[in-house]
Parts: C-alpha cells; structure tokens; sequence
C-alpha cells in the first residue's frame, strides 16, 4: 500500500511539472491593462493600434501633443525644428483663464486658436519666430480675449486655408 501511494506521489509530481511547463512555453498576450498611480485600471490600447490625441475642425484631423502640465505648457512646440501640416499642440488648463502666449525659442510660424470649452471664441493668424538677437522683453504677447481652457497651435496658414472663424466647433478625441 505505501510503495502505492509513493507511485501516484510521483506521478502527480510529474504531471505538476509536465503542466508548469507547458504554461511557461505558451505564448500568453500581453495584457491590456495597467494600473495607473491611483491604482485604478486604465485600459491600454491593444499592441497593434495606436491611440492618438486628436483635434478635428471642419474635417479636418490633427494629430495633437497634449500640453496639460506647467512643465509641458512652457516648453510649447519651441523645441520642434517644424511642424507637421496635420499636426499641433493642444495646450489644456483645469479652469478657465485669460492666458498669455510668446513665441519664445520658436524656430516657425503657428496659428493659435483660443478655445472655450468645445468652441473657438478667437485665435492669432502667423504669429511670427521672434528674429535672431530678439530679447525675451522684447517679445510680442498675445492674450486671449476671454477666459478659456484651451489654446490649439499648429501651422501658420492653417486658419485661412480652412476658413476657421469664431464660433467653429472643435472635436476632442482622445484627450
């Protein structure tokens, strides 16, 4: 009885291990999922699909960075050598406020659009580099004329070959 008992020990033995490797050579998919720094679940994109920040106004797509922390909003684009033509930088505030932007390092031309909510209340066409020797004080400032939440920059031209006007809508999409 006990040499029975020692043989189905050995064969369970056996099989635990047949199984362990059988998992352990499986390909298993990623998972699609993490836990963000509240340790809540936030859903991933699968491996092959991209998810990107998009602003769409009157058709048209752009592929935008979201610009929502300090240290992000005073950078800008002034890093950038160029800009994309369906492409820009979406700058987000928690509130709504009256904001200032410069052209500060900017190494191109952009349009601006000052959004409030979901619509374009106003916006700055060709908003100039500054010149090579311009002094920060020297700089030009463009306010917003309104309090608002959101500043769209992209290329400059973008505004009068689109006919953009205040009032415009603007599509959110993965912000």
């Amino acid at each position: 009885m006990f040499k029975n008992k020692i043989f189905w020990l050995i064969v369970l033995i056996v099989a635990l291990v047949l199984l362990a490797w059988y998992l352990a050579s499986r390909p298993w998919p990623k998972p699609n999922f993490i836990a963000n720094q509240t340790n809540s679940i936030v859903v991933q994109p699968a491996e092959n699909s991209v998810i990107e920040p998009q602003v769409i106004i009157k058709d048209k797509v752009f592929k935008v960075v979201v610009a929502n922390e300090p240290a992000l909003q005073r950078e800008g684009l002034s890093s950038q050598a160029d800009l994309a033509e369906d492409s820009g930088m979406l700058f987000v505030y928690a509130g709504y406020q009256i904001l200032t932007f410069w052209m500060k390092d900017m190494k191109f031309n952009v349009d601006l659009l000052w959004i409030k909510d979901d619509s374009i209340v106003a916006f700055e066409k060709n908003m100039p580099a500054p010149a090579a020797g311009i002094s920060d004080d020297q700089l030009l400032r463009y306010s917003s004329p309104v309090a608002v939440d959101k500043v769209l920059e992209f290329g400059s031209g973008t505004i009068d070959a689109l006919g953009i006007k205040a009032g415009d809508k603007v599509i959110f999409k993965n912000i």
